[in-house]
């Protein structure tokens, strides 16, 4: 497995959370018809309304995958995690220091957090090999 590669691809996917959520609770309803003004103009290729809805229903699978993930490692990667993508996304020194970890041990520590993380989530495969 390449590490790097599986980390950067979950911190991506982690990153994220927070506009997953943002999407997944949006509302069908802002939704709007085309209008009918009876003007020419050039044809959309891409029909945002279709892009909106399929974007949504991803974000709200998505979003309890990423908790469950989560919610399936051990207590020290939960924290690392849920405090720096899934909250307030404080520093890694910050962190360092409310775990009572020198930031070399935490620096390894939020690493392994995220492989167990990518390993452990579902929804598409995070994992990266060689």
């Amino acid at each position: 497995m390449d590490e790097d590669e599986t980390c950067d691809k979950a911190k991506r996917l982690l990153k994220n959370y927070r506009r997953l959520r943002r999407i997944a609770g949006r509302k069908l309803t802002v939704l709007q018809s085309p209008a009918m003004t009876g003007m020419p103009h050039s044809q959309s290729i891409d029909n945002n309304n279709e892009h909106r809805i399929q974007e949504r229903l991803i974000a709200e699978e998505e979003v309890p995958e990423i908790l469950r993930a989560v919610a399936s490692l051990d207590e020290v990667s939960q924290i690392i995690i849920n405090e720096q993508y899934i909250r307030d996304n404080i520093s890694n020194v910050e962190m360092a220091y409310e775990l009572h970890m020198a930031k070399s041990t935490f620096d390894r520590t939020k690493k392994d957090a995220i492989i167990m993380f990518a390993e452990s989530f579902n929804y598409e495969e995070l994992m990266v090999f060689n």
